[in-house]
């Protein structure tokens, strides 16, 4: 059921670049390549799920400052044999990662993002992100996973915010929050 929710979601992705209708072109291929792509056993990578947090009028945005990583971030990582759909591993990532128990992933991805982990991530080094939006009150308080040093509230156009895919990411997904 996830293998096909993961295909029906990102054929019917239409993205805002040339760039985002490649990576989906990329995705579609890796996954028809890949029995078992939805999974970190996968050797050749993997897709993950990613939920960018935002306050209903998207002037706050929730990020943890990853572990392994050392970067400020938005919640996600790998899929569960029970997941049934790409939005529920986002969903259940940022609530585990957040503590925020009140949060809304919207159904469709804002973004696709494939980047190389770094030395510390004992999984294939290769993440295919589907990153979708989410919104929570920022009235709620986060609490800090065992993943990350630090997980807060930031102003939406934050000058620390330096990761160019994470601007990207913010970028789009307030313009769609917007349009909403």
């Amino acid at each position: 059921m996830l293998r096909s929710n993961a295909l029906e979601v990102i054929a019917a992705y239409q993205g805002n670049s040339l760039q985002q209708l490649q990576l989906r072109e990329r995705y579609l291929q890796f996954l028809a390549l890949n029995e078992n792509a939805m999974f970190r056993e996968c050797v050749a990578g993997h897709l993950t799920g990613s939920a960018l947090v935002f306050d209903p009028a998207t002037d706050q945005v929730l990020l943890t400052h990853h572990r392994k990583s050392g970067r400020w971030l938005q919640f996600g990582g790998h899929c569960d044999a029970n997941d049934p759909t790409l939005a529920y591993v986002a969903q259940r990532e940022a609530v585990e990662e957040s503590g925020l128990q009140d949060l809304k992933v919207l159904n469709d991805p804002v973004d696709l993002d494939e980047h190389e982990l770094g030395p510390n991530f004992s999984c294939a080094p290769t993440h295919l992100d589907v990153r979708f939006l989410a919104l929570a009150s920022s009235s709620q308080v986060p609490t800090t996973s065992e993943e990350s040093h630090d997980v807060r509230w930031f102003p939406a156009a934050a000058p620390e915010i330096t990761d160019a895919s994470l601007r990207r990411l913010i970028e789009v997904s307030r313009q769609i929050a917007g349009g909403r």
